[in-house]
This record gives structure tokens, sequence and C-alpha cells, in this order.
């Protein structure tokens, strides 16, 4: 899910490496699309939306997502060759398509490489389901 102003360069319309900080530190939440109708995830980005504008938040607007692979996101290495990146199936009651991309600890400058690396397997502008 991309929200804009901050997961976006406003220049150029493209996502930002900070669209995938979260990863880092609590887990960056994705959406399985083999779980989910493109309808749901739109309706699960509007909802963050709308509960962000309720607690104040209004300067957000949901751009829509972006998409990457499973399977290299697993396959990014940090410079010693260990795995990056988990992505695990978190799966909530009411969000069965929810999962969280974590990373995996490393130097500090081989973690901010390893997330440019992330950010890069997914598209680039994004797009509304």
């Amino acid at each position: 899910m991309i929200y804009s102003p901050f997961h976006i360069d406003v220049e150029t319309g493209e996502v930002t490496e900070a669209a995938f900080s979260d990863a880092k530190d609590k887990g960056l939440s994705v959406q399985r699309m083999a779980h989910a109708t493109n309808t749901r995830i739109r309706t699960i980005g509007e909802n963050k939306l709308a509960r962000d504008h309720a607690q104040g938040k209004t300067d957000r607007e949901f751009l829509g997502i972006v998409t990457g692979g499973v399977d290299s996101i697993r396959g990014l290495t940090h410079g010693n060759s260990e795995r990056a990146f988990c992505v695990y199936d978190s799966a909530l009651p009411d969000v069965p398509s929810h999962a969280d991309v974590c990373q995996t600890t490393a130097s500090r400058s081989e973690m901010k490489r390893a997330r440019k690396k992330l950010r890069d397997l997914f598209s680039y502008k994004p797009f509304m389901p």
C-alpha cells in the first residue's frame, strides 16, 4: 500500500525506499494477491487512510499498490550471503491475505543496501488495483 507524501517522490511519481522502511524494525505489512481480490486490497488501503484521517493525519492520500514476488524477496542476501528478508504469513481474522516482510540483522549499511534492493524488486509506480 502506497501513501503520499511519504512513500513517493512527488517529482517522478516513483516509490521511494521509505515505503519499505517498516521491514527493518516492525515488519512491512503486505497483502498476498493470491488470497485477496483487487477490490478487497483497495478497501484495505482506503480503510487505513480513513483511520489515519480520523487520527488527524489528513495530509495523506492512498495512491494504490506496488507488487513484488515473494521468491525474489526471500532470495535477497546481505553481503555475507545470509538471507536479508523473511516473509511471514500473518493472516488476521478480518484480513486473511495479510503477511509481513521482516529484515534480518546485519550492519547498518548492509541493511540499508538490502532495503534498496527490496525496493528495486517492486514496481516503481503505484497503481490502483
